[in-house]
């Protein structure tokens, strides 16, 4: 066996212990937000006003950004109406 060979199995060993620990990292994150999903699903009644706060929250946002956006832009870039 070479040096060249060795190097190449190492490798090989190494990127497979890599990729199981990265799955073994994703599967239970993946796990967690799938049943979360679901929680919220099962649940949706008790999140509607949730719900409503953050999309109201959420708009109020964007309006004073793009609001604040379009004040601060040069006169001759302003669309009319």
């Amino acid at each position: 066996m070479t040096n060249n060979q060795g190097d190449r199995l190492l490798r090989g060993y190494l990127s497979s212990r890599l990729l199981l620990v990265v799955i073994g990292i994703i599967t239970p994150i993946g796990i967690l937000v799938v049943n979360g999903a679901a929680f919220v699903m099962r649940n949706l009644a008790q999140f509607r006003i949730g719900i409503a706060v953050c999309a109201l929250i959420s708009s109020l946002v964007l309006r004073r950004s793009w609001s604040s956006l379009h004040r601060s832009a040069p006169p001759s870039s302003r669309t009319s109406g």
